[in-house]
């Protein structure tokens, strides 16, 4: 059964649970959102190395970032299911058919690209992790295959200990340099979207028949989760630490609070010994404004130290995707109302003749940056948050009922669009 059916069926049994009424704006949303990261691909040239390339915000593909293009094609991947319009799905194709193009020699993705050349010439580990999610959710693909074991080649090769210096913990370091160098650091939101990332590797070598690589990327995320669940959960058990040096020591220069520290829970990571409804009252203790009387009530801040007065929509999305799960859904209905009523949501036609996409953030102040900071991910959560939630983890097709475990009850058709 299609995702997309079982989507409907679901809106209508939660309808019996929200005094009998659905908001008719939940897939509108969703299509807005959809078609704002649809106006940001690159399709005008079909013969062009950046044919699909969608760039970080809208305009010609001279900012395109791997990662953000990956978390793009979660959010059509799923806008198409919802929506039963397999356009998004086709869009979101030609996005990993450009990136399967750029791959880098080393089986990572340079951070940054305009149209087809490196702009960025460091390789962060998160890019090359979220793409290979990404492509998962795509479907397993004979022909992404090669493309698939080259980057879980780059992820193993993170992990070595001969490369990233210092103890064997298990964990992977950071990337690249734009040298070539490892990084010896080890992030905890690298090594959540790694851990992801290498099981969809295992689950697309089984599937090709490459017992030996399978098991070998099992194993690598295997260590990658007890590192997680050890070297970089905090003493408290609710949160975890953003990043350690190659002794596995606390950086004192980063050790601030912001959406890293939950980056397992919200990826999905299956760690132990962490009690998720504990992750979600910590951001909600942390990062949520709790002042009801505050304009700001329900949204998430950037970090606490750095820019604590930084409300950000996109934060608030990535704090919704653990709530969901834990069943704390009054803190994501918050979050969400802040969100939609803030000013930061593009609903209408702009000079360039589009709509939809969401102002990075509002300060204290109420200042804000420029217009075109709107970022295709912040777009792409909005989606797997009004579609219910999100699961990292790779899924055996065809897809089931994950819905159900992400808080969709709670949630769907909530906080309808204010409009004036």
């Amino acid at each position: 059964m299609r995702l997309n059916i079982i989507f409907s069926l679901l809106l209508m049994l939660s309808s019996l649970f929200l005094t009998g009424k659905v908001y008719a704006d939940t897939e509108d949303d969703i299509r807005l959102e959809g078609d704002y990261i649809l106006s940001c691909q690159y399709t005008a040239d079909s013969s062009s190395d950046a044919y699909g390339a969608i760039n970080n915000i809208y305009g010609d593909p001279t900012w395109v970032v791997p990662g953000e293009n990956a978390v793009a094609i979660m959010g059509l991947v799923r806008a198409s299911e919802v929506l039963g319009d397999d356009l998004y799905e086709q869009r979101a194709d030609l996005a990993a058919d450009y990136l399967a193009k750029v791959q880098a020699p080393d089986g990572g993705w340079y951070d940054q690209y305009s149209y087809a050349n490196i702009d960025d010439q460091n390789e962060s580990l998160r890019h090359t992790a979220e793409v290979m999610i990404a492509f998962d959710k795509l479907g397993y693909s004979a022909a992404r295959y090669q493309t698939m074991k080259n980057a879980a080649g780059f992820l193993l090769s993170c992990q070595d200990p001969y490369n990233k210096g210092g103890l064997d913990d298990g964990l992977v370091g950071g990337g690249k340099d734009s040298s070539g160098n490892y990084h010896s650091w080890r992030w905890t939101s690298d090594n959540a979207y790694a851990y992801q990332a290498l099981m969809a590797a295992a689950r697309w070598a089984e599937i090709s028949g490459d017992d030996t690589n399978a098991q070998k990327y099992k194993t690598s995320a295997n260590k990658i989760k007890e590192g997680l669940e050890t070297v970089l959960l905090a003493f408290s058990g609710d949160h975890w630490i953003r990043v350690v040096n190659e002794n596995d020591e606390v950086v004192a220069s980063e050790n601030r609070r912001d959406w890293i520290s939950y980056a397992p829970a919200m990826l999905d990571v299956p760690v132990e010994g962490v009690i998720e409804s504990d992750v979600g009252e910590w951001i909600h203790n942390v990062l949520q404004i709790k002042d009801n009387g505050s304009p700001y009530y329900g949204a998430l801040v950037w970090d606490d130290t750095l820019y604590p007065d930084r409300k950000s929509p996109g934060y608030s999305f990535q704090a919704m995707l653990v709530w969901l799960d834990t069943g704390q859904t009054s803190y994501a209905q918050y979050a969400l109302e802040w969100a939609v009523n803030s000013g930061l949501w593009q609903t209408t036609i702009d000079s360039n003749g589009i709509k939809g996409g969401w102002i990075d953030w509002v300060d204290d102040k109420g200042d804000t940056p420029d217009w075109w900071y709107r970022f295709i991910d912040t777009s792409a959560y909005f989606i797997m948050v009004k579609s219910g939630g999100y699961d990292f983890a790779p899924v055996p097709e065809p897809a089931t009922l994950l819905l159900l475990g992400s808080g969709l009850l709670g949630l769907v058709g909530m906080c309808r669009r204010r409009r004036s």
